[in-house]
């Protein structure tokens, strides 16, 4: 597997640098700063790329668009976390979220599931519901869902992603689907545009 790996911190890059290329099976193709240094999608081929969503001024969700459109599957570290943040990377194509606190282990499997055309959403991004008291509040995860169905997820796809089983997933659906008061994941989708959960 190739990876391009893109972390503007050079400690930062040098160690998943030196973590990377110690592991069977994957080859570093180029490890950058950002956009500084020059196009990161031309002539390097990947089969994945790790990018740094928290790069100051918002350049990595830029590198990583800029990725997505090229089509290299992209998995993100963040020290941020949150519903609007997971949601708004999701939106945008990335198809791994990791939290930097990931282990070795979890980051390379991470990206075994992105380049394998899988998501990877970290566990720790199964946060507690939001309190509002509404009927339509939705979870974090119920957000994810929703992003993930607007992309044509499954059901499995939605349990690897989330680390569940299909049964918790079709009953998280079947929850979802009564707050939104859909009886498919195409009425699921089409309730939440209208009322701009998406």
């Amino acid at each position: 597997m190739r990876v391009l790996l893109v972390e503007p911190e050079t400690v930062c890059r040098a160690a998943l640098l030196r973590l990377l290329s110690e592991r069977e099976g994957i080859r570093v193709a180029a490890a950058r700063a950002g956009e500084a240094e020059g196009p990161l999608a031309g002539p390097v081929e990947v089969d994945v790329a790790l990018v740094a969503l928290d790069m100051g001024g918002g350049q990595g969700l830029h590198v990583a668009q800029h990725l997505v459109a090229a089509g290299v599957p992209v998995a993100a570290l963040t020290r941020q976390q949150g519903r609007a943040h997971l949601v708004h990377a999701l939106s945008q194509g990335i198809r791994g979220y990791l939290p930097r606190a990931a282990t070795p282990e979890e980051l390379v499997l991470a990206l075994q599931v992105v380049a394998g055309g899988g998501t990877y959403i970290h566990p720790s991004a199964n946060w507690p519901p939001r309190q509002g008291g509404h009927e339509t509040d939705l979870t974090e995860r119920e957000a994810a869902f929703l992003v993930l169905l607007e992309r044509g997820a499954g059901t499995p796809e939605l349990a690897r992603a989330f680390f569940l089983s299909e049964k918790t997933v079709r009953n998280a659906l079947s929850a979802l689907f009564a707050k939104l008061g859909a009886r498919s994941r195409l009425e699921a989708v089409a309730a939440a545009r209208a009322r701009r959960l998406l």
